[in-house]
């Protein structure tokens, strides 16, 4: 008798979007030759092969395919292997593969100078950065993909699909591990930020789900003692040449960059609540008044301990940022300072142990600081613009005149030190 090839029937979704489930559904072989169907092999059309005995789908049965990517047109086909050996097509299926909006998480490494887990002005990139993303996709299929922020110190990972992930950051050789700043995923924060250095948990729940602003601080590695050239006395701010370099920076008097930069980045000291010492949205030439009222301020019209604090401390505020190339370009340098790539902010200094509580520093914490520590210090211990007011009664008690005259010292020796 003459061998006939056997045959099969196919059916099930003409369409589905790509990574889901697809239910292939077998009818039963027909096979009226002479030569027995030993199995039955299903070309999905993607090089995924399934390979199935003949005798377990005599009747109807349901194959689930779950790999396909879109858009793509692929054939299902099922061929038959009968007993000699010989593959015999015997049945197909177009299907379209329809394409899904991918996902992404993105966010940004860099130097974090105040320490605040906020990008502010000045405050650069940082490329070259290595970000491990590791995770399950909503398929169940393992997720390891490694690169580097680019120049502008941006991570982005793209055609993601829904599920779970991790982001985790390899700390920079040259600088100090600063804070990160967990981001959102479709405007809604995502993630934990627990452990240092990785943001976990952060679920990407559909399809073109958008995950931003998961943000790697660092901060500058410290750049040796204050040194003559990087402060100038508060008489220097007062006189002249001080009050003419404060209203030449970033483009003249009329500009609000230095009060904009005081303001976000010593917020208690300088911020919009801080009264008549608030410099948020002031002109440089209205900074410049305003230190000179504040070294103006006398035993009696000093809130309490020493009436030139906080000149001092303005003082010191002003040279960070002159000397910040980032922050303020090479302006100062006509008058005598030294502009470095991170300016004098990075500069430590010996607080000394009598002077540490002014710092909020336990006994145990060492007392070299970078001055831009020492300046969040005295800002984290200052309300509404009054330094030293650690329970924001808008009042100097004793024990607070006793701060304020430790930070003087330390303020003081600071600007002399550097001194031009």
């Amino acid at each position: 008798m003459k061998d006939v090839p056997p045959n099969t029937s196919l059916s099930g979704p003409d369409s589905v979007d790509e990574g889901s489930l697809y239910t292939l559904i077998l009818g039963p072989v027909i096979d009226p030759g002479t030569d027995t169907v030993s199995q039955y092999v299903i070309r999905w059309g993607d090089g995924q092969d399934d390979t199935i005995p003949a005798g377990e789908l005599r009747a109807s049965r349901e194959v689930i395919h779950t790999y396909w990517a879109g858009p793509s047109s692929p054939t299902i086909t099922v061929d038959l292997t009968d007993e000699d050996g010989t593959y015999l097509a015997v049945a197909t299926k177009a299907v379209t593969v329809n394409a899904l909006p991918p996902s992404r998480l993105q966010g940004l490494v860099w130097e974090d100078f105040n320490d605040d887990g906020e990008v502010n002005f000045g405050e650069k990139a940082i490329g070259g950065v290595e970000v491990h993303l590791t995770g399950t996709d909503y398929r169940g299929r393992a997720v390891d993909i490694l690169m580097a922020t680019n120049s502008d110190g941006i991570f982005e990972f793209p055609d993601l699909r829904p599920g779970e992930y991790t982001l985790t950051e390899t700390q920079p050789a040259g600088y100090v591990d600063g804070k990160d700043s967990l981001g959102t995923v479709n405007g809604t924060p995502s993630g934990d930020a627990t452990v240092n250095d990785q943001f976990s948990g952060i679920r990407l729940p559909q399809p073109g789900s958008d995950g931003v602003n998961y943000n790697f601080g660092e901060r500058p590695a410290a750049g040796g003692q204050v040194s003559t050239g990087q402060t100038a006395t508060i008489g220097f701010w007062q006189n002249k040449n001080g009050q003419a370099l404060i209203k030449a920076l970033n483009g003249g008097p009329t500009s609000t960059q230095l009060g904009a930069w005081l303001a976000a980045t010593l917020p208690n000291m300088y911020g919009a609540s801080a009264g008549a010492c608030s410099l948020a949205g002031k002109t440089n030439a209205e900074v410049a008044g305003i230190y000179t009222s504040l070294f103006k301020r006398n035993a009696n019209t000093s809130p309490g301990g020493p009436p030139k604090l906080d000149a001092q401390v303005l003082a010191v505020a002003l040279a960070v940022y002159v000397t910040d190339a980032d922050l303020a370009g090479t302006t100062a340098v006509s008058y005598g300072f030294s502009v470095t790539e991170h300016g004098v902010g990075v500069s430590t200094f010996d607080v000394g142990d009598v002077n540490r509580a002014a710092f909020g520093l336990w006994a145990s914490e060492s007392t070299v600081l970078s001055v831009m520590d020492i300046l969040l210090a005295t800002d984290s211990l200052a309300h509404d613009g009054l330094l030293y007011d650690q329970n924001g009664n808008h009042q100097i008690d004793s024990i607070e005149q006793a701060l304020r005259t430790r930070a003087n010292e330390v303020y003081t020796a600071i600007n002399e030190h550097g001194g031009i």
